[in-house]
């Protein structure tokens, strides 16, 4: 048991690195004024959705979730907000567009 704890505890730590990496990404490709829609922001989330899948496995339903969570949640906003007041509905919309357009 205490094996298997420790494997989980280890693939949480990394997907949380993996997720600040895909937050200081999207930030960027944000601040530079590309669109959420974007083939350069799609292979961010793609990024994203292999990290998360790791722990659970998303379809695009939930993927599309996953965004609007970001968006929805005041913790999660509030964390996004920190980096910038933009960056929720811009990982949401992402997360969107992608399950919709690459996830079908």
């Amino acid at each position: 048991m205490r094996r298997g704890s420790r494997s989980t505890g280890r693939q949480f730590r990394e997907a949380e690195q993996a997720g600040a990496e895909i937050e200081r990404r999207l930030l960027a490709l944000l601040q530079a004024g590309v669109a959420p829609d974007d083939p350069a922001v799609f292979r961010i989330v793609e990024d994203d959705v292999a990290a998360q899948s790791r722990l659970l496995p998303l379809n695009a339903e939930e993927c599309s979730k996953v965004g609007q969570a970001f968006a929805a949640a005041p913790e999660l906003r509030a964390h996004l907000d920190a980096r910038d007041p933009h960056l929720a509905e811009y990982l949401r919309d992402a997360m969107a567009s992608y399950a919709a357009t690459r996830m079908k």
